[in-house]
């Protein structure tokens, strides 16, 4: 999916999607997202298509993903090289207290981008961004148990896991499944990953 009509130097670049950026995009990108991730199979690892393996509570069709979208903070992942879509990220229930800024992350890539070298660059500029430019200070996610991959990949990124899991509390692969918890801290990330020194280094949306 060719979606940049310029580009930066460096070959990886998450863009955030606000008014300026979206001018980068086609009009209909969040419909062609959605259109190309109704177009993955996930039939191997026992799902059914790729917006389900990471939507997976819920079927949401072309209308509602858009709508859904649009409510989160949301960020496109994209090969600058290739000029392709490689991936997005997005946060929801967002909470602002006296002391912190804090909401739940998700994520998917291509099938084409879930090597793990490549998507961690993309994970850490992800992430990154939500911590040094949008402001968070912490970050939660949720992973089926059953979801291994996802798991082992979050854990390289930063996060870590509560010694716990919430019974039955989600669905996944159209059977409920056990849920674990996961968090990252702004510190503890800036110090693992060197932006601890340079906090705006990945602010720009391009790869370091």
């Amino acid at each position: 999916m060719n979606v940049i009509a310029e580009a930066v130097k460096h070959k990886e670049a998450v863009f955030p999607w606000n008014a300026v950026n979206q001018k980068l995009f086609p009009e209909d990108m969040l419909g062609m997202i959605y259109d190309d991730l109704r177009s993955q199979s996930c039939a191997d690892i026992g799902g059914t298509d790729l917006l389900r393996e990471i939507l997976h509570e819920s079927d949401m069709n072309r209308e509602e993903f858009i709508d859904f979208l649009e409510n989160c903070i949301l960020l496109i992942f994209v090969d600058l090289e290739s000029n392709r879509y490689v991936g997005f990220g997005y946060v929801t229930d967002i909470t602002r207290t006296e002391t912190h800024l804090r909401g739940f992350g998700g994520y998917c890539f291509h099938r084409k981008h879930w090597n793990i070298k490549e998507s961690l660059i993309y994970g850490k500029l992800f992430v990154a961004q939500l911590f040094n430019y949008f402001g968070f200070d912490q970050l939660w996610g949720l992973s089926p148990v059953s979801n291994r991959q996802s798991r082992l990949w979050l854990t390289r990124l930063g996060c870590k896991y509560l010694d716990c899991k919430l019974p039955g509390f989600t669905t996944y692969h159209g059977k409920r499944d056990d849920t674990m918890v996961c968090y990252v801290n702004k510190d503890e990330f800036n110090k693992k990953w060197g932006f601890d020194d340079n906090p705006e280094a990945p602010v720009n949306g391009s790869g370091a």
